[in-house]
Order: C-alpha cells, then sequence, then structure tokens
C-alpha cells in the first residue's frame, strides 16, 4: 500500500446558472461603480441593492464582491448594458434566477427612464449569449406554477382594465379621459391574448367578470392618477413572475410585458422599484 497526501481537490466547473449570475454581478458592479463616480446617489443605491440580491450567502459573510472596471462606462451605458444582461438571463436561468433577472432588468428600465427623461421600449429580438457547459442543469418550474402566474396575470389585466374605465368614466378632462382608455384597452388586448394562449394549451383560463370592486370614487387629480400607478404596479409585479414560471421558449414575452410596464410607471412619475415582483419573497 502506497501512503502519499490526497489528491487535491478541483471543484466542477460553473454550471449555466453561475455562469449567467456572475455576468449580472459584473453589469450591476459597473452600474455601481459609474454611480458613485457621478455621484448618482439614486443610482448607487439601486446597484447597491441589485448586488446584494445577486450575491450568495457565503459571498455576502465574506463580503466579497466583482472588482470595479477600472474605466466603468457612462451612468447610462452600465444602466442599459445591465438591462439587456437581465433580459437575455431570463432566457437561459433557472426559474428563481430568471424571475430575479426580470425584477433587476425593470428597475433598471425605471432607472434609464429616469436618467434619460425618454421612453426606454422593451427589447426586440433576444438571444443569449452563454453556452450551456452540459452540466449542473437549470431548474424550470413545473406546469401548474406556470398555470397560476398565466392565470394570474390575466386576471390583474382584466380587473386593471375595469379600474382604468371606471376612472376615464368619471373624469372631465378629454385628454386624460382618453389616455386612461386607451391603456383600458391594451390592458383588455393583453388579457384576451393570454386567455386565448391558455385554452389553446389546455389551461385554466381566466374570464372577464361584470365588475370588480373598486376603491372610493377617486375625486383629486392626484387621486385620479394613483389608480393608474397601482393597477401598473400590479401589472408589472405580475410578468416578472411570469418571468420566472414561464417555460424558457416562452419568457420573452413575460420580459417585454415587464419592461414595458416599467417604462410606463416611470413615465407615471414612479420611482424605480428595487426589486418588483420579489416583494413576499
Amino acid at each position: 500500500m502506497r501512503v502519499g497526501q490526497p489528491e487535491e481537490y478541483t471543484p466542477p466547473p460553473p454550471g449555466l446558472d453561475e455562469l449567467v449570475r456572475k455576468d449580472l454581478l459584473s453589469r450591476a458592479t459597473a452600474l455601481a461603480t459609474a454611480a458613485q463616480r457621478d455621484g448618482n446617489a439614486q443610482a448607487a443605491r439601486l446597484a447597491e441593492q441589485y448586488l446584494s440580491a445577486l450575491a450568495t450567502g457565503a459571498e455576502k459573510e465574506a463580503g466579497k464582491r466583482p472588482s470595479p472596471a477600472s474605466a466603468p462606462p457612462a451612468l447610462t451605458d452600465a444602466c442599459g448594458a445591465l438591462r439587456d444582461t437581465c433580459a437575455q438571463a431570463c432566457l437561459v436561468a433557472s426559474d428563481s434566477l430568471a424571475r430575479l433577472s426580470a425584477a433587476i432588468g425593470a428597475s433598471a428600465t425605471m432607472l434609464l427612464h429616469s436618467l434619460t427623461g425618454r421612453e426606454v421600449p422593451p427589447p426586440g429580438k433576444i438571444s443569449a449569449p452563454w453556452k450551456d457547459p452540459g452540466h449542473d442543469p437549470v431548474t424550470v418550474a413545473p406546469k401548474r406554477e406556470y398555470e397560476t402566474a398565466l392565470k394570474g396575470l390575466t386576471e390583474v389585466l382584466y380587473e386593471g382594465a375595469y379600474a382604468l374605465q371606471a376612472v376615464a368614466a368619471g373624469i372631465p378632462d378629454a385628454t386624460l379621459k382618453a389616455r386612461y382608455a386607451a391603456r383600458a384597452e391594451k390592458y383588455l388586448s393583453q388579457a384576451d391574448a393570454l386567455a386565448a394562449q391558455a385554452r389553446q394549451e389546455g389551461l385554466a383560463a381566466a374570464t372577464p367578470r361584470a365588475a370588480y370592486r373598486l376603491p372610493d370614487s377617486p375625486q383629486s387629480a392626484a387621486e385620479q392618477t394613483e389608480v393608474p400607478r397601482q393597477v401598473a404596479t400590479a401589472v408589472l409585479d405580475n410578468w416578472v413572475v411570469c418571468a420566472g414560471a414561464f417555460p424558457a421558449a416562452k419568457r420573452a414575452e413575460a420580459v417585454r410585458g415587464a419592461y414595458s410596464e416599467a417604462d410606463y410607471l416611470a413615465s407615471l412619475g414612479v420611482a424605480p422599484d428595487p426589486l418588483p415582483g420579489l416583494r413576499e419573497d
């Protein structure tokens, strides 16, 4: 028998989720560095929350974080890069990481709108740059979670459309009335399409009710603008949930829905939520 030292342990190469997470951490670090350089407190605060959400328990305990780039990009470029990488991550990551990625990407969309003062449209074609190393497979939400998330989003869209129609009916301002009515029509169209998708796949589909319970009729201009904000927040939260619960082939739809709703919320003057759709987690 030969006595010797045990072979040195060689850890396995990182799986797909870890590759994705590391790139997200790098993008969030670049945003944090750019925000600190420019003295933008809002962007710096959000970036720190993104980094905390992406870090593992061991990394937090050790105080370990990626090294900042020596020459960070412009703040808007760093924000856009993080947003794009989050969208790509949603296509290939495990359900929980995909949901987190969608939340951070939606928040970054609101931040980018705030930084530029312009509409930030959802991405067109989304493709993931990572190659699956073929081990440590990602986890996919079970079909029942997909069904629940799809139905939940559809119900929120139907209810939101009803709420906006009710508010629009009581508003004397013709411009505001038309704006709310158009948003209600958009929600109805999205809800009908998602309900049809559920039925086509043999899933339980939400159907619009004749009436929904509404809060007291808004009287002031501030109260009238609060209803669209509340509706859009609920819609965004549900799109983020769907980004994790949808099958990988359908996640791009959820990403675009979340990013579009986040941009609309920013246009209403709502400050970015660091992790929309994850408040109960």
